[in-house]
């Protein structure tokens, strides 16, 4: 097998500074898979492969992607996780990006036998670094057009959409609308409740109202201003995501009805028929003698 210096696509998985963090997440909710070695390929494939069925009570999978990290490029082998290979890398033909340029070069260099780099290793941080640039400038590009045909829409009427949670923060949630796919912002800081914010379920709840990953959702589309570099606005529809009334507790129930005291019974109202006080001539409740002669005299 020929070794060369790259370049190489490795992605490591969970983030190392959060493997702590993984570890806890996995104990709370798949707990038969809190000893799996997080940094192993098998390990990782495992967990993801796991986490990714439907069975689950939350959405699990989408739950731990906070928790993982990006490619990066490397002039040595690595794993990339996120595609459960010991080693990759790509390119295309004709050149799309610098580094096909660069893999181009050193599959030419293998063929004339020399396995040296034929690619300058120190660009291999700015290559990474000007890729993450271009992500930047394509979501940028995106929220833009987004802008656009939302604003359009709002001027011929249409400003109510249904979406799902699709990221969720400590500030609020990312919608994701349903018909078109197009994503925006809800902003729960501004709120008259407060929301707090569970990390090991992803969810916000106050008083009233919860939400968390993949939750129907329904909204009304507020704007983009331009000093938010163009980021879709939303707002809550009134009674979107009210909590359901709480059952009360058997428990609560039982002592409630032992503390309610029992109605006295009432004296018949003496009536024009009914016997002077103290005669006992008629009285209802006879003594089992029968008779007060039977009486014994003291």
């Amino acid at each position: 097998m020929i070794r060369v210096p790259g370049p190489f696509v490795v992605h490591q998985g969970f983030r190392t500074d959060r493997l702590e963090e993984a570890k806890v997440f996995l104990e709370k909710h798949r707990a038969d898979l809190k000893d799996t070695a997080l940094d192993t390929l098998e390990g990782y494939r495992a967990v993801l492969a796991d986490l990714g069925q439907g069975e689950h009570t939350l959405p699990l999978r989408e739950m731990v992607n906070r928790l993982l990290s990006r490619a990066l490029l490397s002039d040595q082998p690595g794993p990339h996780m996120g595609l459960a290979t010991a080693a990759y890398t790509n390119f295309t033909s004709p050149l799309r990006k610098a580094l096909d340029f660069f893999v181009h070069l050193q599959i030419a260099g293998c063929l004339s036998g020399d396995t040296t780099a034929r690619y300058p290793l120190e660009q291999l941080p700015e290559i990474t670094r000007a890729m993450a640039r271009s992500r930047e400038a394509v979501a940028a590009a995106d929220r833009r057009l987004v802008a656009k045909y939302l604003d359009k829409l709002k001027a011929s009427g249409q400003t109510r959409f249904s979406g799902t949670v699709s990221h969720i923060s400590s500030s609020g949630f990312t919608v994701k609308l349903t018909d078109t796919g197009l994503e925006g912002l809800v902003d729960l800081r501004p709120d008259s409740e407060k929301f707090s914010f569970d990390k090991w379920t992803m969810s916000l709840t106050s008083t009233t109202r919860r939400f968390q990953l993949l939750q129907s959702v329904e909204v009304e589309f507020v704007g983009a201003p331009a000093e938010q570099d163009f980021l879709a606005q939303f707002s809550l529809v009134d009674g979107c995501g009210l909590k359901p009334p709480k059952e009360p507790k058997p428990e609560t129930t039982r002592r409630h009805m032992m503390k309610t005291p029992m109605p006295r019974p009432t004296a018949p109202h003496p009536t024009r028929d009914s016997p002077p006080p103290g005669d006992l001539s008629q009285n209802r409740y006879p003594l089992r003698s029968a008779s007060l002669n039977h009486l014994p005299i003291f």
